[in-house]
């Protein structure tokens, strides 16, 4: 049994500050998240995505606490660290295979939970939040970000406690059928295909976060509700194509390369704007000839920013992750 839990949040004035590990005469600040994994020598994957990454080079740090503890000890070290993703980008994971790069944080990349201790993931900021050091001012708060952990098995039974919240509630089950509690569209990213996958359906949920090597969890987008069926399709060269409207689904049927690929629950979203929902916005990739949809009016933004990207406006309207 998978169990996945993702949340956005963001760095703020309000979060606690700690000296920069970049510059240690300036702060950062940084936000803490307890999980408590439920079974034995069980991997434990965590991942956070910074929305920005030229304000800010986010860290992860893990600290093992006691059954009941509920923060680090004082100059206690993480067990498990990580500043920068594989490939050197400015993103961090925890998992096996993780590499870190540069910046000598003095513990593994991995985790490997003992059944019985609670961990304490801590989000942070190698450069200052702000950094004053430099004109004009980079990293200005508040910056977001996304924090997604897994387990290959059990669950992370996540307690209430740690300034951050808590991690939650979004369960991928063990594929026996049963309605995802938020009825979320999860979104994953596809090595393979270069593109996104959204899927409602949890047996495909669990599938695809069980296959880390070709599918990047990246959490619950929106929620599958409304009067009208999204179509995915996908192209034999690879990568997706969502369609609600009635004249795109008939033309994109016309054409080979497109073949429907719709799960056995299918996602549900609205034609029109109703009290509840959000836009969900889509943008062209030149590049590759795939597309790219968010309802996060931030993430459309820096899409269209990009040079490969040309903004094709509101797909359709769905309602958010509360």
């Amino acid at each position: 049994m998978t169990n996945a839990q993702v949340i956005r949040e963001q760095l703020s004035v309000t979060d606690p500050s700690s000296p920069s590990p970049a510059n240690p005469a300036q702060i950062t600040r940084y936000d803490d998240y307890i999980i408590q994994p439920t079974f034995p020598n069980t991997s434990v994957a965590i991942s956070v995505d910074a929305f920005d990454t030229t304000q800010y080079d986010p860290i992860l740090q893990v600290y093992q606490l006691s059954p009941e503890g509920t923060a680090p000890l004082p100059n206690q070290a993480p067990i498990a660290t990580n500043d920068d993703r594989a490939l050197g980008n400015q993103n961090a994971t925890i998992a096996t295979g993780a590499v870190e790069f540069g910046t000598f944080l003095g513990a593994p990349s991995t985790l490997t939970a003992d059944g019985v201790s609670r961990y304490l993931i801590r989000v942070t900021s190698y450069e200052p939040l702000p950094n004053n050091s430099i004109f004009p001012p980079t990293g200005q708060l508040p910056q977001d970000y996304q924090l997604a952990a897994s387990v290959n098995l059990g669950n992370l039974n996540p307690p209430t406690v740690a300034d951050g919240g808590i991690l939650g509630p979004n369960d991928f089950d063990d594929g026996g059928g049963t309605i995802d509690p938020l009825t979320g569209v999860a979104r994953f990213w596809d090595n393979q295909a270069g593109g996104h996958i959204f899927t409602a359906d949890n047996f495909e949920k669990n599938q695809f976060a069980n296959n880390s090597q070709r599918y990047i969890n990246e959490g619950f987008e929106f929620l599958s509700g409304g009067d009208t069926t999204l179509q995915r399709y996908r192209n034999q060269r690879g990568g997706y194509f969502y369609a609600s409207n009635p004249g795109e689904i008939a033309f994109v049927e016309t054409l080979q390369e497109w073949t429907l690929d719709n799960p056995a629950t299918p996602i549900q979203v609205y034609a029109t704007q109703v009290p509840g929902t959000s836009p969900v916005y889509r943008a062209f990739n030149f590049n590759t000839g795939g597309h790219f949809y968010t309802i996060d009016p931030a993430q459309a933004a820096a899409a269209d920013a990009l040079p490969n990207f040309v903004d094709q406006g509101i797909s359709f309207y769905a309602q958010p992750i509360a």
